[in-house]
């Protein structure tokens, strides 16, 4: 049972200091007090555990589910050209776009695993709140310290795809024929495209992180006018 304490009369220095502890029970007897520390606040209740747990679950094996059907449907039809295709497609060609296919979406199944697990670390794993708790011991002030917090799980999502990435591209692509990018290649497109990112996306997000500070309950509608007037410009 949580710590409770009497009140009626005013309290001495000394004994305001005991506001926040148990009396002890007479007879000697002792009570185990529940101390919350910063796990368990920031563990959701059970109910929305179970929800959470539940969607994604539920969201994984559709993927799943959708994933075994489009390459048991591929691989019926890989030894035979459809007829609309037929002279402008070879039955070799049917069968590399059949096998490709099918290579990708083998890919795509172990990622929606991958991604299911990691969605469960950073919500019910606490993964969010370790990294929240990290960047508050820095001592940032808001809104700056909500954007390192975004940019860090961001950051961590790139690094958990970037082995199915180049797998994909440099292994199954490869292999049938499809790639055309260097590793140098891939490394400036990468960085390009996180500078974008921090470009375009990063003043937007400070934007939005200030907005629901400062602008009350109506924040969302000054954030939508301002993703408006990005996409206008």
């Amino acid at each position: 049972m949580f710590a409770t304490t009497r009140i009626g009369r005013p309290t001495s220095c000394s004994s305001s200091r005991t506001l926040a502890t148990t009396h002890a029970p007479r007879h000697g007897s002792s009570i185990p007090v529940r101390r919350q520390t910063a796990s368990t606040a920031a563990s959701p209740p059970p109910k929305v555990s179970a929800s959470l747990s539940s969607a994604s679950t539920a969201e994984t094996l559709t993927r799943l589910w959708l994933g075994s059907r489009q390459i048991a449907a591929v691989q019926a039809h890989r030894d035979q050209v459809p007829e609309a295709f037929r002279g402008q497609v070879t039955l070799a060609d049917q069968q590399k776009a059949a096998d490709y296919t099918a290579a990708r979406v083998r890919l795509g199944r172990w990622v929606s695993v991958v991604e299911a697990l990691l969605k469960l670390a950073l919500t019910l794993g606490g993964g969010l709140a370790a990294v929240d708790a990290v960047w508050r011991r820095t001592g940032i002030d808001e809104p700056w310290r909500g954007a390192c917090v975004v940019a860090s799980v961001l950051l961590l999502l790139q690094l958990v795809g970037l082995p199915f990435s180049l797998w994909r591209t440099f292994r199954i692509e490869a292999r049938f024929g499809f790639n055309r990018v260097s590793p140098r290649l891939y490394a400036v497109d990468l960085i390009k495209q996180l500078a974008l990112t921090v470009l375009l996306g990063g003043p937007l997000l400070l934007a939005t992180l200030g907005l629901m500070e400062r602008a009350g309950a109506r924040w969302w509608l000054w954030v939508w006018l301002i993703w408006l007037a990005g996409r206008w410009c």
